[in-house]
């Protein structure tokens, strides 16, 4: 189903992006704050700032593009599982490091299925079939370029 670009439910959904957004910024502040607090920067840290990032990218494709990869969630679930290692080893045991390795192994396999299943077996079928399922207008596309 096609959102006309003036409707409300296109102005509804736009308005949800911008909040997610904003969240987003804020906790990014907050973290930011709480570092120069301390003046402490760890690796988990890091990987919290990037997990950000690419909610933010999320954000911004769906925006553009009116559709979600599902390879950024399983990147930031990645990245989750790597900055939870991180700062949890101290109460980890061996089981639990070894099923959280083998949880980013599992992910990181499906994530290599998933982008050859992509660029093997494109959704859209020809150039023509895009065009006309994307919500942007060729002028859109155009401005953005």
């Amino acid at each position: 189903m096609q959102i006309q670009e003036n409707s409300p439910f296109r102005w509804i959904e736009r308005a949800g992006l911008l909040i997610i957004t904003a969240v987003i910024l804020f906790a990014i502040g907050e973290k930011c704050v709480a570092m120069w607090e301390v003046q402490i920067v760890t690796v988990t840290d890091i990987l919290l700032l990037f997990m950000f990032l690419e909610l933010i990218t999320m954000v911004k494709l769906y925006w553009h593009e009116g559709r979600l990869s599902v390879l950024l969630p399983i990147f930031i679930a990645i990245i989750g599982i790597a900055r939870h290692m991180m700062a949890d080893s101290q109460e980890f045991g061996q089981h639990d490091l070894i099923f959280s390795a083998g949880a980013i192994v599992l992910l990181s396999l499906s994530l290599l299925i998933l982008a050859y299943c992509q660029v093997r077996f494109s959704f859209y079928p020809s150039h023509e079939d895009r065009r006309l399922i994307s919500r942007d207008t060729p002028e859109d596309k155009d401005k953005r370029s």
